[in-house]
């Protein structure tokens, strides 16, 4: 009788240990977003005061404006004063699979709206596939006034950027249809 209770006990105080880690891991999760999304705006504000704008052609400015329109659509997290998303671009349904990180905040500004696009191009580690490692990040930041789009930074060549943005537009399509039907 008593070693069941004792039992019990334990049992129960291995749930609650197991409940405390989930918790913190789900704290550093978050907390590492605020970071990410603190580094992009830090990083955009400072492009933004060095870069002059430019306008962007019609195709560029048309996909820009369809990125924007559908990561603003997804409106920001719970408790934050700008939005921002986190995707992953490549052909595989898995995200796990995919090496093209990408994470795009939108700030609310007088005049305007300020977007950047923050990409880390990945490579996973032989011999644990889960772990991946930085190789290459690059950087898109545009105002957007009405409509018009100005550049205001880019570490892309044009053809190559719009390419890009292709792919990263198809991103974001898919995962809002995975998200609609987890919800649905």
């Amino acid at each position: 009788m008593k070693s069941e209770r004792m039992e019990k006990i334990a049992g129960c105080g291995i749930m609650i240990k197991e409940k405390r880690m989930r918790q913190e891991r789900n704290r550093l999760h978050r907390r590492r977003h605020v970071w990410l999304g603190l580094a992009l705006l830090a990083a955009s504000s400072r492009l933004m005061a060095q870069a002059e704008p430019k306008a962007c052609d019609e195709g560029l400015t048309r996909l820009l404006n369809e990125i924007y329109a559908q990561v603003k659509e997804m409106g920001p997290h719970h408790g934050d004063l700008f939005i921002k998303r986190m995707f992953f671009v490549g052909e595989d349904d898995d995200d796990t699979n995919k090496d093209i990180h990408v994470g795009i905040a939108i700030q609310n500004e007088e005049t305007h709206d300020r977007m950047t696009i923050q990409v880390a191009y990945m490579k996973r580690d032989r011999r644990n596939r889960r772990v991946a490692t930085t190789i290459d990040s690059k950087v898109l930041s545009c105002r957007l006034e009405e409509g018009q789009v100005l550049l205001t930074q880019t570490d892309y060549a044009e053809k190559e950027m719009k390419e890009f943005l292709r792919e990263l537009l198809r991103a974001i399509l898919n995962k809002k249809r995975l998200l609609r039907r987890s919800t649905a």
